[in-house]
């Protein structure tokens, strides 16, 4: 009789190729992706791979699966075949099949630098910080780089290993050459010394890490692709009331484009302030940009890396993918659809905007909520000198968004 989990993994190579033969190549890539990754040697797999990047016309990636099968039927020992393959591999962003070459390489060649970065960078990006360490110390080891010293820093941070990670800064300092490498180093700086409000405590949460990262404020967390009604895009409206209207310099609600303008137009009405769409970097006044989501902002960001008196940026939620900028305010973790994100006529979005105000009067005198807005201001109280948030002299620049924060426990 066969094993049970030999016959299981054998079916997923079965449906892969029965995907690939009626053309259902998304299908058959997240078959045959599930399968190889629990069994690399397996030559069948590599060469429907390679037939399946063919159609899919990845040339040079389907050439490269080719020559990962020898002769004999094996898989190959050769170490520059394997590295080949897993590096284009991380160029399409299949960072876990790219990590599962590149460590059948490191087996044969543990010394060679530039693998060992590689993989550590692989494994950052799945967020294997702790794994990618030892890797990334032995590329250190033989070639002293700028960017293998601030990945290592990075994971030594994210692991909360902070002696560590300071012992790499004078390092880093030396290695530094230009002003964006100068820069990353005062970001790693800030990081370490908000990592220090936590010396105390066992686990953080995705807040303790989103300040600790990048100084932002977040509002909430929810659980991966909830959808967001009125009543949940209200409650956060309410926090964000809370954290923006002790601050009464604000002249101006504005929204990015049309996806953010219900939340500009609810926060205006709640603040008694005027609300219009952004128009550009120069203004009168001091003005709080409200942006929907995360990547709404990706080719327009170079007007708003610099981070000056005039305005502030709230964004409704950030995704997983790194971004060029980071907002000092943040409604939730991760990303969050809103109730009107299939919609784009105006007159929808003025009754969006009806129907968020309606849901706000609500919470009116709710007092869990009112707990969790004083709980919230509590929190950041003491950490007011190391946030973003209404600190543009301390931080003439936004730092980027890498999307690193642990997969830790909720707020």
């Amino acid at each position: 009789m066969q094993d049970t989990d030999t016959t299981d993994a054998a079916s997923g190579l079965v449906e892969a190729q029965r995907c690939f033969k009626d053309k259902k190549y998304d299908a058959c890539f997240l078959c045959l992706k599930s399968y190889w990754l629990k069994n690399l040697n397996d030559v069948e797999a590599v060469k429907l791979f390679s037939e399946l990047m063919k159609a899919l016309e990845h040339k040079d990636l389907a050439e490269s699966f080719a020559a990962l099968c020898t002769e004999e039927g094996k898989l190959t020992d050769d170490p520059k075949l394997l590295f080949e393959t897993g590096y284009r591999l991380i160029d399409t962003r299949q960072y876990e099949l790219a990590g599962l070459l590149l460590k059948r390489c490191a087996e044969i060649v543990p010394d060679d630098p530039a693998l060992n970065y590689e993989l550590g960078f692989v494994l950052m990006v799945q967020k294997k910080f702790g794994e990618a360490i030892p890797y990334l110390e032995m590329s250190f080891a033989h070639e002293m780089t700028f960017d293998t010293a601030l990945n290592l820093s990075a994971c030594f941070a994210l692991c909360r290993r902070i002696n560590d990670a300071r012992g790499l800064m004078a390092r880093m300092t030396s290695l530094a050459e230009t002003e964006e490498e100068k820069a990353a180093i005062a970001e790693q700086e800030n990081t370490l010394k908000r990592l220090e409000h936590f010396a105390g405590q066992a686990d953080l949460d995705i807040r303790d890490w989103a300040y600790a990262l990048y100084g932002c404020i977040v509002l909430e967390n929810i659980a991966d692709k909830e959808d967001q009604d009125y009543d949940a895009v209200a409650r956060t409206m309410v926090l964000l009331r809370g954290i923006v209207e002790p601050h009464k310099d604000f002249t101006t609600i504005e929204y990015f484009n049309l996806k953010a303008r219900p939340l500009a137009e609810c926060l205006a009405k709640m603040l008694g302030l005027p609300v219009q769409s952004y128009k550009g970097p120069g203004q009168a006044g001091k003005a709080l940009t409200i942006i929907a989501n995360g990547d709404d902002m990706i080719g327009p960001h170079r007007s708003f890396v610099s981070h000056g008196d005039e305005r502030a940026l709230f964004v409704y939620s950030l995704g997983a993918e790194p971004l060029p900028l980071v907002m000092e305010l943040v409604g939730k973790l991760p990303e969050a659809a809103l109730p009107w994100d299939n919609e784009n006529g105006l007159s929808e979005f003025k009754a969006n905007s009806e129907k968020l105000l309606q849901a706000v009067a609500k919470f009116t005198g709710n007092e869990e909520l009112e707990d969790k807005r004083q709980r919230l201001a509590t929190y950041y109280q003491k950490k007011n000198a190391l946030l973003l948030w209404c600190n543009a002299k301390t931080y003439p620049v936004r730092p980027q968004y890498t999307a690193e924060i642990p997969g830790t426990q909720s707020i």
